[in-house]
């Protein structure tokens, strides 16, 4: 960003923390979906790119939420135009895009990453534990 980017004002946008659609937090502590339509352990970067991916303009700030004082993060994200209509019509209300976010987050390529690495670990300890077996003494 050079001199010529301008400073927008985003405290009018939406604020998504990951607590929000937490599968492992309760209603009463924070979640904001329900728990069928909630995700395990998500993170900022992925609610920020499925933001992009939903065409809606995204701002990760490093702000704690009370009830999760420990995972950093928010995601501040732009639903309205500055007349008051929605940018994505199919997303015009917060609990609309947590629920997209829902949808979009199990598919980011992180998680996808994680998923092929955690198959090539059970993959090799399985192999492993094949060649280990054998012959167990010497016959005398």
């Amino acid at each position: 960003r050079g001199a010529m980017a301008k400073k927008v004002d985003v405290s009018k946008w939406v604020c998504v923390y990951p607590l929000y659609i937490d599968r492992e937090k309760t209603q009463s502590k924070g979640r904001k979906v329900g728990a069928a339509a909630a995700v395990e352990n998500p993170n900022v970067l992925e609610i920020h790119d499925s933001c992009k991916h939903l065409k809606l303009d995204s701002v990760i700030e490093d702000k704690r939420h009370p009830r999760d004082f420990f995972k950093r993060g928010r995601v501040r994200v732009k639903l309205r135009k500055d007349d008051g209509t929605p940018i994505n019509p199919q997303i015009a209300t917060r609990k609309a895009l947590l629920l997209e976010v829902c949808k979009l987050v199990p598919k980011h390529v992180l998680r996808q990453k994680a998923e092929q690495q955690k198959l090539a670990q059970q993959i090799q300890a399985k192999t492993a534990g094949k060649k280990k077996e054998g012959k167990k003494g010497k016959k005398k």
